[in-house]
């Protein structure tokens, strides 16, 4: 093949010669490397959108069997216990807090018996 028919291909490339071509040719990027860090990035780009859908679909197929699991007898038994155990909770810290503030009003200063026996 002539070099004119080569250079009308693309297939020719003028390589510099010598000292300050080789160093030229190191510290200049290949004509396509620009190419391979924006498809890279794209890649990367692509890969944690697929974990991501991955996980949301893990997510709504949990999601569907608590939905299938509260439908069935034991499922609503433990729904009734919930509610059950969060009202008692609800009752037990109001007692508790009542009786603090009763126990205080007994040990204020003026209704101590010490005080008014001096």
């Amino acid at each position: 093949m002539t070099r004119r028919t080569m250079f009308q291909k693309g297939e020719v490339h003028n390589k510099p010669s010598g000292f300050w071509g080789m160093i030229k040719s190191v510290t200049t990027s290949a004509p396509g490397s620009e190419n391979l860090t924006l498809i890279q990035q794209e890649v990367d780009a692509l890969e944690e959108l697929s974990r991501q859908l991955f996980l949301e679909t893990a997510d709504l197929y949990a999601t569907k069997e608590r939905i299938e699991y509260s439908k069935t007898f034991k499922g609503k038994y433990f729904n009734f216990l919930g509610y059950f155990f969060s009202i008692y909770c609800v009752w037990k810290i109001f007692m508790g807090t009542e009786g603090k503030l009763k126990t205080k009003q007994k040990l204020t200063p003026h209704n101590s018996p010490s005080m008014g026996s001096m």
